[in-house]
């Protein structure tokens, strides 16, 4: 008996430490990545956040330090009611009056997952409902969204994201509670840094670490420092590239498109992880890639999976029955794409955020840009299905690579030949 009460004090204050020890790691992350955006303000280059002026970056901060805090001390099975709170606030505060929209789809959307209605049903009504906002931008005089223009890029990531909620809780055996789907839709970092990348909202509940270790917030501190200096190196090249001749003007095409890309998706995920979720930066080294499948995956990972998981699988496992295995794998493989890659990701994304919708509609389906797109389409295609091969191993890879970026340079030098000589105007 004496020993047990000896021993409660001592559990109690192992716990209290390592609480306050989580806060301490999770605040630490957070001053690092402030300190390291006020150092680069001073030097002239934007910091870490959208949001750049002085009462939305001291915003920023506080909700993400609040954040940090109350994933490292609330229990579990609080934590995605505290975080889809802490959120809703940031949306009337920081993005106006108009954000308060996305609480109320989020609310909409996780009632039509629950309703007794077919799966392509609710699909088709979640994006009638996402719908509404931008046509109301359209057609509403140009003045009523000025003070919430950010809502937009915001609202474009919940399209695919509200897809991808319906189709997974379709599939799985434990759905997932009204919280943690709120919290999925609501989550800080599309507040503060929107990102289009389709995260599976099932992965990110799977890496959920609320012990929040150190390794976790070194590798979000670790993303947010890339996500500035990718910023950085955009803005440089930006200003560079004009003055260039054209071989170098091709490269730092492509530096500049990995920069805007990778640094969106870096910024959200640091955040994340800093309130606790270990999850992939989305990005992996794209440009050691062996082939234009393995650019697809390394270049843009989260799109990839859900490519594969929302609608290549499901088409494959139909058109098996009546195809051959290579032709059902080449045909799936070209719808999935032409719906997750083209439609919900490049083409959704800047109509919805664009003023002009058939300025950005004429703008994305150009048909040079058609063309572009159904080469790369056929390289990261067909290689896989109709003509596939064993993967190269060993010494071989550095040959692969070599050989993949020799092929990819070709193309992005005929594109810009094609995009400067007269043909179109960039």
């Amino acid at each position: 008996m004496a020993a047990n009460l000896a021993a409660a004090p001592t559990a109690t204050t192992s716990a209290l430490v390592g609480a306050w020890g989580r806060v301490l790691r999770g605040v630490f992350g957070v001053l690092v990545l402030v300190l390291a955006r006020e150092a680069f303000s001073a030097a002239g280059l934007r910091g870490m956040y959208v949001l750049t002026d002085a009462f939305a970056k001291g915003m920023s901060t506080a909700l993400v330090l609040g954040a940090v805090v109350f994933g490292a001390l609330a229990p579990v099975s609080l934590r995605a009611i505290g975080f889809s709170v802490i959120s809703a606030c940031a949306y009337p505060l920081l993005l106006g009056r108009w954000s308060v929209a996305v609480p109320l789809y989020a609310v909409v959307l996780c009632a039509l997952a629950r309703a007794r209605v077919r799966l392509r049903f609710q699909i088709a009504l979640a994006l009638l409902a996402w719908s509404v906002l931008p046509v109301c931008r359209w057609v509403l005089p140009r003045g009523s969204f000025v003070a919430s223009f950010g809502i937009f890029p915001a609202w474009a990531g919940l399209a695919y994201s509200s897809v991808y909620l319906l189709v997974e809780r379709s599939r799985l055996a434990r759905k997932p509670t009204l919280a943690e789907e709120i919290f999925y839709l609501l989550a800080l970092p599309r507040v503060l840094h929107p990102f289009f990348q389709p995260i599976s909202p099932a992965y990110l509940r799977r890496q959920e670490r609320p012990d929040l270790p150190f390794r976790v917030v070194l590798g979000g501190v670790g993303l947010g420092l890339s996500a500035m200096a990718l910023r950085a190196l955009r803005a440089w090249l930006f200003h560079l590239r004009p003055s260039l001749p054209a071989p170098l003007a091709i490269v730092t095409g492509v530096a500049s498109t990995y920069c805007i890309f990778a640094q969106t998706i870096f910024t959200s995920v640091s955040l994340f992880r800093l309130m606790g979720f270990d999850i992939a930066s989305g990005f992996r080294r794209p440009f050691l890639a062996c082939s234009f499948a393995g650019f697809f995956g390394r270049w843009n990972g989260y799109v990839r999976e859900a490519v594969m998981s929302l609608f290549y699988m499901p088409l494959y496992m139909r058109l098996r029955r009546r195809l051959s295995p290579k032709v059902a794998a080449a045909a799936a493989a070209y719808v999935a794409i032409l719906l997750g890659s083209f439609l919900l990701n490049q083409l959704l994304v800047p109509v919805s955020t664009s003023s002009s919708v058939l300025g950005a509609l004429r703008a994305k389906t150009a048909p040079l840009l058609l063309l572009e797109m159904v080469v790369y389409w056929s390289a990261i295609v067909l290689p896989g299905t109709l003509f596939a091969t064993k993967s190269p191993a060993g010494g071989a890879r550095w040959f692969q690579t070599l050989r993949f970026l020799a092929v990819y340079l070709a193309l992005q030098s005929a594109k810009w030949v094609l995009y400067h000589g007269g043909v179109t105007k960039r």
